[in-house]
């Protein structure tokens, strides 16, 4: 029963780390076949959101929406990377998560949606962001290219958010995102995969990800 949303690491509990409100969290995109007509949608969420959906509709904003149900996995995360493992499922730094994925099919090329993530029973909603499908006549583009983001504290991966902010200056409209690898410096805590994508907020919505696995995730 020990309280650690306010331990000298300066790790917290998922759900107070991210946001004070929030129960569906880390948000992503990334492909999942052709570029020009499928998108793919990840995130979290505690074990009281099982119904969510993701609502789209083309355009700037919603209007004329269509639902599609997303799948999830309950996985058990742990927020501490010092922790002894145990069996035992009260351990404060154990705890269950929802890992929700889906994938919108029959998109449009060269077609801008909005959407946004939600749950249909408690009727909760995230904000609406937007992403934008390949067109049918792309002759080049440009991509952000990241590597060994590998931090374990905010601090340190305020220089990842900083370098991200300075690509998204150099290349205002990439067609995605390539993460080389070592995202966090352990892949086995979930903090630090919390502190990754708060320094990845307002890209990581819109612009895909597309990532490989480093050791440190292994």
């Amino acid at each position: 029963n020990e309280d650690i949303t306010e331990n000298p690491d300066g790790i917290a509990l998922h759900k107070e780390y991210y946001s004070e409100d929030a129960s569906f969290f880390n948000l992503n995109t990334t492909f999942t076949g052709d570029t020009k007509t499928q998108r793919g949608f990840s995130w979290q969420a505690t074990e009281e959101y099982s119904d969510m959906v993701i609502e789209y509709s083309e355009g700037s904003s919603l209007s004329d929406t269509t639902q599609v149900q997303a799948d999830y996995t309950l996985c058990p995360v742990v927020y501490s990377h010092d922790v002894i493992y145990a069996e035992e499922e009260d351990v404060s730094y154990y705890d269950n998560m929802l890992f929700y994925q889906i994938s919108i099919d029959n998109l449009k090329p060269g077609t801008t949606y909005s959407y946004r993530i939600g749950d249909k029973t408690k009727n909760e909603w995230s904000e609406v962001y937007s992403f934008t499908t390949e067109s049918n006549n792309t002759e080049e583009f440009s991509i952000i290219a990241v590597t060994d983001t590998q931090a374990y504290t905010e601090n340190s991966f305020s220089y990842y958010n900083k370098a991200l902010t300075s690509a998204k200056q150099d290349c205002e409209n990439p067609a995605f995102m390539a993460h080389l690898g070592d995202i966090t410096e352990n892949g086995t805590c979930d903090d630090w995969w919390n502190m990754y994508f708060k320094a990845s907020a307002g890209f990581c919505e819109s612009v895909p990800t597309v990532a490989t696995f480093g050791n440190h995730e292994a």
